[in-house]
């Protein structure tokens, strides 16, 4: 007779249990962490956009009354007056609409929020500006917002952050027009990076597009974004290549660029000049220092003389290497700078220093003690180096005068070269050539200048003034910002986003390492 069970389970019974509870724990510590979206990673930095875009938005004529249709969620289209302004930011010029409903709603309100939209996306508020549409237009009771290449329609109060998601809508749709296949293209890329931009962005490949736009501004953000916009390339590669490509076709990339609009003029630098070099003194044999792969010291021999030029005197020194040039071939070079530009030479002329030196081979470099160059150099790459060496010397003066140089390239929003889209003083040196070309072209291309470049101008002109290569009154460049102020602010907006940035790139250190199985 079989004895009956009782509530007792049998000891194998109670083995295998706890031999399948360990082997389920161990499933759950085999399977992968879960990848995080893009937005959860950078969501420290997702606070805003254009926190400190210093560039400021100007009306060129407005109000005039219209009548508009607005799109209703729940409605349909619904028969609107409105308001319409014809406005400038940099380099774009756009209208804005503002619904007469929205009463509580001003035009400088909607200025202070285009103006935190990044340079590349204005693009879109020119496309929604074409003839026949009403620009960027703030509708009250829209019930959301819409955009495309026809229209961006946002509520009253809206945050940039919805506008630069609409303006993802609106360049793809653009750059449709040209290349029919772009949202198929996308949704091969979602499927090669293999991670989710966000839960909104996971309802369709198109709102998954215009999420990664928003991401992408952030990531571009002068502030906010410092060092994120690789970060973003290494987590969605195929994404972060395909918008760019998508920026580029509907004509936001690639930027302006001052060596485009300039950069010829560098054939007839000094034409005009009529004064002449003379030999002071020399030629003196010396032993000076020339700089190599990566700023080695390396001695050398050579001549060297007391140059004056109108009221400047300063050193020219020639490696004895040198065959191919002579010292007249050196003060013909330095004849076709501007004037102001030979105290760039008075500089690096004092005891002990070498003035231009021109060597055998070699790059050129502008330092506190030299300007050094190889032979053959020309007058417009002495320029570029003599920025660098009134830069260091405007620092004795003001150290904080390339921060200050900083925010102009921001309120700009213009670059100077691919050259200068490297560190910082190379935009500068490459702005200090540019401005030499221009000087020394007219009033007329120095005028444009100023008007493509006015930050940059004005910090460049405050350099000339302390190194006393201009009197005070001759920098005519005036800007209603107090770059001194601003700075302050820049600094300490800096500071407060490093723990945020830090925990990005903390975040994103471990989605790397979960994408490549390493976690």
């Amino acid at each position: 007779m079989l004895a009956r069970p009782t509530g007792n389970r049998p000891r194998f019974a109670i083995v295998l249990a706890i031999t399948a509870v360990a082997a389920s724990a161990v499933a759950e510590d085999a399977k992968p962490p879960k990848q995080k979206m893009l937005f959860d990673l950078f969501s420290p930095i997702m606070r805003d956009i254009g926190s400190f875009n210093t560039q400021r938005a100007e009306i060129l004529s407005g109000p005039i009354p219209i009548k508009t249709n607005k799109f209703v969620h729940g409605k349909g289209m619904t028969p609107a007056t409105a308001r319409q302004w014809n406005v400038r930011l940099g380099q774009s010029k756009f209208k804005i609409t503002i619904d007469d409903e929205a009463e509580n709603w001003t035009i400088a309100d909607s200025l202070s929020r285009v103006e935190q939209i990044p340079a590349v996306y204005r693009r879109c508020l020119e496309v929604i500006s074409e003839e026949g549409k009403t620009g960027l237009t703030f509708y009250k009771g829209l019930g959301g917002a819409h955009g495309g290449q026809d229209y961006i329609n946002v509520e009253p109060g809206a945050r940039a952050l919805c506008m630069v998601h609409e303006a993802g809508h609106c360049l793809e749709q653009r750059a449709r027009n040209t290349v029919t296949n772009i949202l198929v293209q996308w949704q091969e890329a979602i499927k090669q990076d293999k991670i989710d931009v966000s839960g909104y962005g996971n309802q369709n490949h198109w709102e998954d597009l215009a999420e990664f736009a928003q991401l992408y501004a952030h990531c571009i953000d002068h502030v906010a974004g410092k060092g994120m916009k690789g970060q973003l390339q290494k987590l969605s590669a195929n994404r972060f290549r395909l918008w760019e490509h998508i920026l580029q076709t509907s004509g936001a990339l690639p930027p302006l660029y001052l060596d485009k609009v300039f950069g010829h003029l560098a054939k007839d630098l000094g034409k005009g000049n009529k004064e002449k070099a003379t030999i002071l003194s020399g030629p003196e044999d010396v032993e000076v220092v020339k700089y190599v792969d990566g700023w080695k010291k390396t001695p050398v021999s050579g001549k060297q003389w007391m140059i004056g030029l109108g009221q400047s005197k300063f050193k020219i020194t020639i490696d004895a290497a040198v065959n191919q040039w002579k010292i007249e071939d050196a003060m013909a070079l330095v004849e076709k700078l501007p004037p102001l530009y030979r105290r760039g030479l008075e500089v690096v002329s004092d005891k002990g220093e070498t003035g231009l030196s021109l060597f055998d081979g070699g790059s050129a470099y502008g330092i506190p003690e030299m300007i050094g160059a190889g032979a053959g150099v020309s007058p417009a790459v002495i320029a570029h180096e003599i920025g660098h060496v009134l830069d260091q010397e405007a620092r004795k003066s003001d150290k904080d005068i390339m921060g200050k140089y900083v925010l102009a390239k921001m309120r700009d929003n213009v670059h100077t070269s691919a050259y200068g889209d490297g560190p910082i003083h190379e935009d500068h040196g490459e702005f200090a050539k540019l401005y030499a070309l221009c000087l020394d072209a007219g009033t007329e291309q120095l005028a444009k200048l100023r008007e493509l470049s006015p930050a940059r101008c004005a910090v460049w002109e405050r350099m000339l003034v302390l190194t006393k290569a201009i009197p005070a009154d001759k920098a005519e460049t005036k800007l209603d910002f107090d770059f001194d102020g601003e700075y302050k602010k820049w600094l300490k907006r800096d500071e407060a986003m490093k723990p945020l940035l830090n925990e990005v790139n903390e975040n994103i250190r471990v989605a790397l390492a979960i994408k490549e199985g390493k976690e």
